[in-house]
């Protein structure tokens, strides 16, 4: 979705929450402006690594965007518990979902001054 969006961005893809971890708590990256993340980290949820991210001093201040196929609250609210700014479920039909996650990027975006209104 982001890579079609036109959007100014680097970005760094992980598979598994321990990708993940490598990524964002490496020594020699530098803290990301955004970070979106999918409610399961295959036997991880996401949840656990958005706490870790709240610790950790260098991110605790970057917007979190989960996106999930559940539309449960309960999944929303644990999301929102740990720290997530944004809980997205995912839209069945790619060209909305592409939507929904473009807009959101790029409300974060503004939002933290990356991008103008």
């Amino acid at each position: 979705a982001l890579v079609r969006s036109g959007l100014p961005l680097e970005y760094l893809e992980a598979e598994t929450a321990d990708e993940a971890r490598s990524f964002l708590f490496g020594a020699s990256l530098q803290a990301p402006t955004l970070i979106i993340l999918d409610l399961n980290l295959g036997q991880e949820r996401g949840t656990m690594l958005i706490k870790e991210l709240r610790a950790h001093p260098s991110l605790k201040e970057t917007p979190v965007l989960v996106l999930s196929t559940s539309a449960l609250e309960s999944d929303m609210e644990e999301s929102y518990n740990v720290g997530a700014n944004c809980y997205i479920t995912k839209a069945t039909d790619a060209s909305l979902f592409r939507e929904q996650v473009e807009n959101s990027v790029r409300f974060f975006l503004r939002q933290i001054g990356f991008l103008e209104y």
